[in-house]
C-alpha cells in the first residue's frame, strides 16, 4: 500500500508540472506581449513552486521509510524475544556421554559383548565397565561409535547392538599385518534400553597395544521432551 501511494504522488506531480508547462503562454514578437524578463520571473516562480512540492514529496517518502523501518525493528525485537524465551524455557538436554577402551588381546567368542574396561568418560553413569553395556538413563537420540583392530592374519568382526538388534557392523582383516577400522550409528532409545559391542565371528581376534586402542563411545544428542 505504501508503494502504491508513493507512485500516485509521483504521477500526480508529473502531470501537474506537464500541465503547467503546456499552458504557459507562448512567446510572441508582438509589442503588447510580456517581455522576456516577466516570462523568466514567472518560470522562476513555477520552478520555486515545483521545488516546494518536491520537498513535500521527499518528506513524505522519508516519513514512509522511517515508519517501515520502525515497524521492521519492532518485528525483529519481537522475534528475538520469542527465541530467547523458548531457549530459556525449553528443556535442556542433559549431559550424557561415555568413552571407554580395552587393553585385552586375543579371541572374542561370537555373540559375546566386548568389554571396554578402561573408562575415560562416563557422564551420566550409563556405561557399565564390567559388563560392557551402556544403559540409557534418559530417553532420546544417541550416537555411538566403535573402533577395533585385528591381529595379523585374523579377522575381527564387530557390531553395534541395540537391544539385540544389529545397527552397524564392520570387518577388519589384513593378510600379514594388523589394521583398524571404525563404525558408528544413531539409536533412538527408551529409558533402560542397552547398547553394546559384540564379536560377530567365531574366530574374531582383537589387537590392542600402546598404538591402538579399541574403543566404544556414545553421546546423547537430544533428549525426548
Amino acid at each position: 500500500m505504501d508503494v502504491f501511494y508513493i507512485l500516485c504522488i509521483i504521477v500526480c506531480c508529473y502531470f501537474e508540472y506537464s500541465y503547467s508547462v503546456e499552458n504557459e503562454p507562448s512567446c510572441s514578437k508582438a509589442p503588447n506581449e510580456e517581455n522576456t524578463s516577466e516570462r523568466l520571473s514567472r518560470v522562476e516562480a513555477q520552478v520555486e513552486q515545483w521545488d516546494k512540492k518536491m520537498g513535500r514529496f521527499e518528506e513524505t517518502i522519508l516519513s514512509l521509510l522511517e515508519h517501515r523501518k520502525d515497524e521492521m525493528e519492532r518485528q525483529l525485537e519481537k522475534l528475538q524475544d520469542e527465541i530467547e524465551k523458548k531457549t530459556k524455557d525449553g528443556p535442556a538436554t542433559p549431559l550424557i556421554a561415555f568413552n571407554a577402551y580395552t587393553t585385552d588381546n586375543g579371541f572374542h567368542p561370537k555373540d559375546k559383548a566386548v568389554i571396554f574396561q578402561h573408562v575415560l568418560l562416563n557422564a551420566g553413569g550409563g556405561y557399565n565397565q564390567k559388563m560392557g553395556y551402556f544403559t540409557a538413563p534418559v530417553a532420546g537420540l544417541y550416537h555411538f561409535t566403535a573402533h577395533a583392530c585385528n591381529r595379523g592374519e585374523f579377522f575381527m568382526v564387530f557390531s553395534i547392538m541395540h537391544e539385540g538388534n544389529k545397527i552397524a557392523t564392520s570387518t577388519e582383516y589384513e593378510e600379514k599385518y594388523s589394521s583398524c577400522s571404525s563404525l558408528s550409528a544413531p539409536a533412538v532409545m527408551a529409558v533402560g534400553e542397552r547398547v553394546y559391542i559384540k564379536s560377530s565371528f567365531e574366530t574374531s581376534n582383537l589387537l590392542s597395544d600402546e598404538y591402538r586402542w579399541p574403543s566404544f563411545m556414545g553421546v546423547l544428542v537430544r533428549g525426548n521432551q
